[in-house]
């Protein structure tokens, strides 16, 4: 068997054409007596994570088990995506190596797949979301930015960081990968000019923990930041000297994987980044007093909010402000109430919304309150939620200073306070308290009357059912002043979906709908909404379940129901079984497929979630033939890898089934059962090579010669070739392997060097392969290279 590059054997692997699936037909549409589950379809991230408005951004998704591509859906207005994402090169950094306990735990290798989305020059900014559909399951929808400055993406190369100029103001969309990875941005700075250096990552689901760090051109450290309001982090500074400053990202914690995607904006233009009041009447004309970095102190923008009430996201730019990000607002019916304009002795009557500040130490903010006999009302204090890191203790006192409802803040659990008072006619004074202080520290407190009332929020807005099998949504409940029953319905269901349990009990908060998917339920997508409906006050009240969306246009009530083929077959590895493995060697499993009906075909690959990580582990692709019930897989085993490592790898079958209707389905399915492990320890390699020295001068247009010494230890005497790998990005170094003989153990290698090569970022490696019957064995060692 011919030996192939380790460091892309896996890249290769993942576009792998299915070819192979159109080629045969298959078994039976319907397996009832093996209600078995699928490796159901999940998106990791989208790459880059955003795109400018008025221009088409190609994006990679990672994703596992969609078996080549998937259908594809982007919500929203002002983006028009390709309705099909297909399978790409998947790019691959092994990075270091991991060590326990952290190489225990389970590892997602998704693969790539490329797709676009056009986007409209007056596309609203903020997020629009996406989610994916096979054959075997939907996801749930993830986020993508849209912005306003121009986009760039990272050049990505394996090894030590490399810096990547950009001019600003552009936002930047990388990946801290592999782990341990650190990317350099590096920018022209003005003196005396103000710049906001923003991460955006927790934002869009990526599970970066992000650390900035700002060095000047004279490579002084000038600011440092990792968590601002979030775990995403932010540096604003007024540069004191021109020149080239550089500003490093990486993870706290210096995790990273395919999925530490972040997009860093570097703004030097005026922009607001924080309105003040927080919110503002519905239909009425407001201003807001603006503030961010080179905005002068007393900027105002008048807008006149013409969407409904709730949250909702505000462009609040001015004339000559670029990067504007949506700034989040709350849009009421009550009458306002602004601190600054406000006299001591107004009352405000039952409802209204309250917007002041926290600007000195020790201020305490009090409102005169007068409720109605006989009436409820909930006092809501909105500050985290619209952008305000103000952390306040509420309080309700009466006339005569006795306190009778209070909320007290607890900074380690933060939480906007809530509070409801009511049932008598009568004056009481609103206290807001803060340790915290400034001109960002805003809040609004909403008063507003308890009228019986419930509001439904969705747990998810994608569901996968499988044929024959119960599928489940939970629905949440926000009850106000009502405790009765709500009737739960599904609008869109076709007949053989049925639905059982659509009811939330009395006092209950929550409740999970069950669905019963006929055997032959056709396999689709369906998009349906659900909706609750209750007696309130002799009167029916209609309320659609909703996802919560901050940053976007408008909540999703829409939810994607996949009607999905379960696997019929199965891999059965019997018995448990660990054995040693040599390093550099292939290591087989004897597996038993469990085909429950199914005839046809199968591809064999490693699964694309794991149990442990694979740590250079690559498969061996292979098929099965129809006719067949048991093969051997094999594993690479990787050279470097640490001794008396226990290595688990799942295996994954891939087929293809036809339907009643004629429609194919590529199914899969992968055990992470022991059993059903590839276990094994790592063992020493069979043999070894060495380079006479670690680190070599390379000069220019010059031929290198590289002395190597290999050792074939207990191996049989056999030829062995000397070959060069080196990583994709590195340039103008070549050689023509060689071959030794069974008797020789000691070479040159001729490396030419090109007129301008490198970068040397990380070493080259040499790599001998020689033979243990049919099977390639191979041994590697590494080389640096150093320019004068």
């Amino acid at each position: 068997m011919q030996f192939k590059s380790l460091s892309n054997a896996r890249v290769r692997s993942f576009a792998q054409p299915l070819s192979w699936l159109l080629a045969v037909c298959v078994a039976a549409c319907c397996f009832t007596e093996h209600k078995l589950l699928a490796d159901t379809p999940s998106a990791h991230y989208i790459f880059p994570a955003g795109g400018q408005r008025g221009t088409t951004t190609s994006f990679r998704i990672g994703a596992a088990f969609l078996h080549g591509q998937a259908d594809f859906e982007m919500q929203g207005n002002g983006v028009k995506a390709q309705t099909t994402i297909v399978e790409t090169e998947t790019k691959w950094f092994e990075g270091p190596m991991i060590f326990k306990p952290a190489s225990q735990r389970s590892e997602n290798y998704p693969r790539d797949h490329a797709g676009k989305v056009a986007i409209s020059a007056d596309a609203e900014l903020g997020f629009r979301y996406w989610r994916l559909r096979t054959s075997q399951g939907v996801t749930p929808s993830r986020p993508f930015v849209i912005g306003d400055l121009p986009e760039v993406i990272e050049h990505e190369v394996d090894g030590r960081p490399t810096p990547q100029h950009v001019d600003v103001p552009m936002t930047a969309n990388g990946r801290i990968f592999p782990r341990e990875d650190v990317d350099i941005w590096t920018f022209a700075v003005v003196k005396g000019r103000v710049y906001d250096c923003r991460v955006c990552a927790a934002e869009i689901q990526s599970p970066l923990d992000s650390r900035l760090q700002l060095f000047d051109d004279q490579g002084r450290l000038v600011a440092e930041n990792e968590d601002d309001r979030s775990a995403d982090s932010r540096i604003v500074f007024k540069a004191k000297r021109s020149g080239t400053y550089r500003i490093t990202i990486c993870d706290a914690q210096f995790r990273g994987l395919q999925d530490y995607v972040y997009r860093l904006t570097i703004n030097d233009q005026p922009h607001a980044t924080r309105v003040f009041p927080l919110g503002a009447k519905f239909g009425e004309p407001a201003t807001f007093q603006l503030a961010g970095p080179g905005l002068a102190q007393d900027t105002a923008v008048s807008i006149r909010i013409g969407e409904p009430t709730g949250l909702r996201m505000v462009r609040a730019s001015t004339k000559g402000s670029t990067g504007q990000a949506p700034i989040p607002i709350d849009v009421g019916n009550a009458k306002e109430w602004l601190e600054d304009s406000t006299e001591p002795t107004d009352v405000i009557g039952g409802t209204g919304a309250l917007n002041g500040q926290i600007l000195k130490d020790g201020e305490r903010d009090s409102w005169n309150w007068q409720t109605e006999k006989g009436k409820q009302y909930s006092l809501t204090l909105l500050t985290e939620s619209l952008g305000s890191p103000l952390l306040a203790d509420l309080s309700v006192e009466s006339a005569d200073g006795k306190t009778v409802e209070q909320f007290v803040a607890n900074p380690h659990v933060p939480q906007e306070a809530k509070l409801t008072v009511g049932g008598a006619e009568q004056p009481y004074v609103i206290r807001i308290d803060s340790k915290s202080f400034g001109r960002e520290h805003a809040y609004r407190l909403k008063c507003e009357e308890v009228t019986p009332d419930f509001q439904l929020t969705l747990d998810t807005d994608a569901v996968t059912a499988y044929r024959g099998q119960k599928a489940s949504l939970k629905i949440l409940v926000q009850r106000a002043g009502f405790k009765g029953e709500i009737a739960l319905a599904i609008e869109g269901l076709p007949d053989d979906i049925s639905v059982e349990s659509a009811k939330i009990p009395a006092n209950k908060n929550n409740a999970t709908i069950s669905l019963n998917v006929a055997e032959k339920a056709r396999v689709r997508p369906l998009h349906v909404a659900v909706k609750g409906s209750a007696e309130i006050d002799g009167v029916e009240t209609v309320r659609v379940a909703s996802m919560p969306t901050p940053h976007a246009p408008a909540d999703r009530t829409d939810v994607l129901i996949g009607v999905s083929m379960p696997t019929p077959f199965t891999l059965d590895g019997v018995a448990f079984e660990t054995r040693y493995g040599p390093r550099g060697t292939l290591f087989r499993r004897h597996f038993v497929v469990r085909r429950n009906g199914f005839s046809g075909p199968l591809q064999m690959k490693l699964a694309d979630r794991q149990v442990r990580h694979l740590q250079g582990m690559t498969g061996v692709e292979m098929s099965l033939a129809a006719d067949k019930s048991e093969f051997d897989f094999g594993i690479r085993i990787p050279s470097w890898l640490e001794m008396n490592r226990t290595s688990r790898t799942v295996v994954m079958a891939v087929g293809k089934v036809v339907d009643e209707q004629g429609a194919e389905h590529i199914v899969s399915f992968s055990s992470g059962a022991p059993k059903d492990q590839i276990v094994l320890l790592t063992a020493p390699c069979p043999i070894s090579i060495a380079v006479a020295k670690s680190s070599v001068e390379v000069r220019p247009n010059s031929t290198l010669q590289v002395e190597f010494r290999i050792d074939r230890g207990i191996l049989r005497p056999a030829p062995a070739r000397i070959e060069l790998i080196a990583a994709d990005h590195i340039e103008g170094v070549t050689a023509t392997p060689i071959e030794l003989e069974s008797d020789e153990t000691a070479g040159q290698l001729a490396l030419r060097i090109g007129d301008r090569p490198g970068p040397f970022n990380m070493p080259v490696t040499l790599r001998a392969i020689t033979t243990d019957g049919s099977d390639d064995v191979i041994a590697e060692t590494k080389l640096q290279f150093v320019l004068p």
